[in-house]
């Protein structure tokens, strides 16, 4: 009997050292993550993962690395790893070399300071206006005196940017919430707010979600970013006529602007929000439709279909084939009918009371 045991044990450590289990559980600080395959495995595990991509023969990334090994030994809280490759990843948004992403509980933030130890503006008036995020910090007197960003200083950055980013600023909005939390219609006191429709098939949409969470953070407090998943919000797909995805409006007192701009960075996008928008042709926010709002597009949108029909088959083949449609839109007109007219009596009705 103890050869069964004895296989069964074997069997048991084998499984556990080759299955993807294995695979996703907590690295040592720093690590490699051999493969996007396994990190995203851990991402989905964990919640709090800081990853490092590198490229190989990155000579930035060789200097950043021993800051990242530092920052790796000290946090406690969150899985710290690296992930070498050649070339961009767009399922991540990384197009440059070293870029850092946050994960918290799955959901990516990116992280726009510097990650270079010399940058290459020397002086204190190019390197603010190259970088003027190194500027505004008082720490960085040294940096704009020397041109040199030491390891303590990007230290200190990244850890105060891990604080700020620890829960994600992107808001999700639904039908049932959104115009209660932005009062996209009124423009009344929740602020302005930018705002992603987007869907869990579309590769753009994924690759803008770690940006605009970066957005957030800054502008938090002051204006709002969010995001609405199109497929799961019809209604609001409707409303504001988005026809593709990645779309991006932005609401401001009442009006919305949609952003048109070719690149989709960090800086780009908090300029937008900052002011760029007046350049945009500003749109009245459309209302909350009522049913009887919906109604009439039904109606319009089966009228559009019928005409489509009569062009393209012949008013025959198109009388034909929408019998039903045509007899539900007769239905739809008489109940239309009846609603204003019963209007119409109610109000004169009203009148003739206040004149008696």
């Amino acid at each position: 009997m103890a050869a069964p045991r004895y296989t069964f044990s074997v069997l048991v450590i084998l499984i556990c050292l080759f299955s993807p289990v294995y695979i996703a559980q907590r690295p040592p600080p720093g690590a490699i993550v051999p493969t996007t395959g396994d990190l995203r495995r851990l991402v989905a595990t964990e919640e709090l993962v800081l990853v490092n991509f590198y490229e190989p023969s990155c000579e930035e990334c060789k200097a950043f690395y021993p800051v990242y090994t530092e920052l790796a030994q000290e946090l406690e809280q969150a899985d710290v790893v690296c992930v070498s490759h050649n070339g961009p990843l767009p399922e991540y948004g990384v197009n440059s070399f070293p870029s850092v992403l946050f994960f918290r509980k799955g959901s990516p933030v990116l992280y726009d300071g510097v990650l270079t130890g010399v940058l290459p503006a020397h002086s204190c008036s190019n390197s603010c206006i190259m970088y003027p995020q190194v500027c505004k910090q008082e720490c960085h007197k040294l940096f704009l005196s020397t041109g040199a960003l030491t390891g303590a200083l990007m230290h200190e950055d990244l850890y105060e940017w891990l604080e700020l980013n620890r829960h994600s600023n992107l808001q999700q909005l639904y039908e049932d919430n959104f115009e209660h939390l932005t009062q996209a219609s009124t423009g009344a006191t929740t602020g302005d707010w930018l705002v992603m429709f987007s869907s869990e098939s579309c590769v753009d949409c994924k690759v803008a979600v770690p940006v605009l969470d970066a957005v957030a953070t800054k502008v938090k407090g002051r204006q709002n970013v969010a995001v609405v998943d199109v497929e799961k919000n019809p209604q609001l797909k409707d409303r504001f006529k988005v026809t593709e995805v990645p779309t991006i409006i932005f609401f401001r007192l009442g009006k919305m602007y949609t952003y048109n701009l070719p690149k989709m960075d960090i800086p780009t996008i908090k300029s937008f929000m900052e002011g760029w928008y007046k350049n945009v042709r500003a749109e009245a926010v459309p209302g909350i439709p009522t049913p009887f709002d919906q109604l009439v597009e039904k109606i319009v949108d089966h009228l559009k279909a019928f005409v489509a029909t009569v062009k393209t088959e012949g008013a025959v083949t198109a009388l034909t084939g929408n019998l039903v449609v045509m007899v539900t839109l007769a239905g739809l007109f008489v109940v239309i009918v009846t609603v204003v007219v019963c209007l119409t009596c109610t109000c004169k009705q009203d009148q003739k009371l206040k004149t008696e």
